[in-house]
């Protein structure tokens, strides 16, 4: 196996790659520059005919998780095995700082449709720690105005933000860009820094932009949902809006579901949260 640490030449080949990931919506090529700029961890291509043809990234969360994600293959290349490849070595990588202490465990998620993904992982031992359902908004505010819709700075205290009920109820955890992070104050003060900490026409909300914007309503209710996701696509400009939902109510499916939000697996969890157990 030919292997490489992915520069920013390589950009194109992985614009190739993605074009059949998520219908063409993957968010791979919109962070490749930011995550080839990473110092720790190892974004990996895999060169068959002079050109990347499968990747994957280890990460080093800011929770001090060691992350496994991004694991592509072009759609002419499938069937070889690949994936298995990048994933041992990216493992082999995130286990040895495990033993030397430099993450505090190694982890993944995953979308519950992805079977192949689920079964590799098993295979290494990862078990289902938590999941989350994951609905989708497309964009179709061509008649709404940006300015009908007051957002202001969340401003919260980070005792304050820790002793929420939403994360007694959630594992002191936090989902967005399909990455779950343990709440530390590392990551509130990551959120301070971003502006993701905001208030939407008075609805608590936590936003981040990875690709498409994704969104926490902080108290689950569709009001807050709709509202924070109607402003950041019309703010962000972007294709659709993704909404991260723990413990939602049979009331507030009903309504995502009048209101033409969606989901891949008919409002099921689905976004699946592994963890290596040694």
């Amino acid at each position: 196996m030919n292997y490489k640490i992915l520069t920013h030449e390589d950009y194109d080949d992985i614009v190739d790659i993605s074009r059949n990931i998520w219908e063409g919506n993957d968010y791979l090529p919109s962070v490749f520059h930011k995550w080839v700029d990473e110092k720790d961890g190892c974004f990996l291509g895999l060169v068959v005919d002079d050109k990347v043809v499968a990747v994957g990234k280890y990460s080093i969360l800011i929770d001090g998780q060691g992350w496994l994600e991004g694991l592509r293959v072009h759609v002419d290349y499938r069937g070889r095995q690949y994936a298995h490849a990048i994933c041992d070595m990216l493992f082999n990588l995130a286990r040895e700082d495990l033993r030397n202490n430099k993450i505090t465990n190694i982890a993944m998620c995953t979308h519950k449709d992805t079977v192949a993904s689920i079964n590799m992982m098993k295979a290494k031992n990862f078990y289902l720690e938590d999941s989350c359902m994951v609905v989708f908004k497309e964009n179709d505010n061509y008649n709404k105005d940006i300015n009908d819709i007051n957002i202001e700075k969340w401003d919260i205290s980070y005792e304050e933000f820790k002793n929420l009920d939403y994360f007694k109820k959630n594992k002191n955890r936090i989902t967005y860009g399909f990455t779950y992070f343990n709440l530390c104050k590392e990551i509130y003060d990551e959120l301070v820094e971003s502006n993701s900490l905001v208030m939407v026409n008075g609805h608590r909300c936590i936003v981040k932009v990875k690709g498409n914007p994704s969104i926490i309503c902080i108290d689950n209710t569709f009001e807050g949902i709709n509202d924070c996701v109607n402003y950041y696509l019309l703010k962000e400009n972007s294709s659709e809006a993704e909404i991260y939902i723990h413990n939602p109510s049979d009331e507030l499916i009903s309504k995502l579901k009048e209101n033409k939000y969606g989901s891949l697996t008919n409002f099921e969890n689905d976004c699946l949260y592994y963890v290596y157990k040694e």
